[in-house]
């Protein structure tokens, strides 16, 4: 859908001297931030708040985020001994919390450097992102000690 609209826009052509206008006007920031009159706004003046996407477009920009998060991951020497169900936590965590707030669980790291899945998963229950996030935390606290992809429980292999 989001490609249709594009193809829309680039027949329609608007001239590279308006974009170019509207860049210097608005000016870009790659975060969003509040606009002078209090709206949520990102890029070159796109209003947040109005903003609306497509389940495509949310597709897209999910696996984007995944890669980050995972790039990201990669940090951790300890990251590759893990099994896959073990490393899709670790990944979930960093694409929720970010990388910042996920590198404070220095605690769950040191346990996943070890193998001990029990203190890892027991690090996750007593932090404040368990109480934030509910049933996610859940989910993968359980994946945490079992190894088992909490979307897989009771499925034969």
């Amino acid at each position: 859908m989001w490609l249709a609209t594009l193809a829309c826009l680039l027949m329609s052509s608007p001239s590279t001297g308006l974009l170019d206008s509207i860049k210097v006007h608005e000016g870009f920031k790659d975060t969003a931030y509040q606009d002078t009159k209090g709206v949520w706004t990102i890029g070159y003046g796109t209003n947040l708040q109005t903003l609306k996407i497509t389940e495509d477009r949310a597709c897209e920009l999910l696996v984007e985020r995944v890669v980050e998060a995972a790039a990201w991951s990669s940090k951790y020497p300890w990251l590759a001994s893990l099994d896959p169900a073990r490393q899709d936590v670790i990944i979930e965590m960093i694409y929720n919390l970010g990388p910042t707030r996920f590198s404070k669980f220095k605690k769950l790291h040191a346990a996943c450097a070890a193998g001990d899945f029990e203190t890892a998963a027991t690090e996750m229950v007593n932090s404040n992102w368990h109480s934030d996030v509910g049933i996610r935390a859940e989910h993968l606290e359980h994946q945490m000690r079992s190894g088992v992809r909490w979307n897989e429980r009771g499925r034969s292999a």
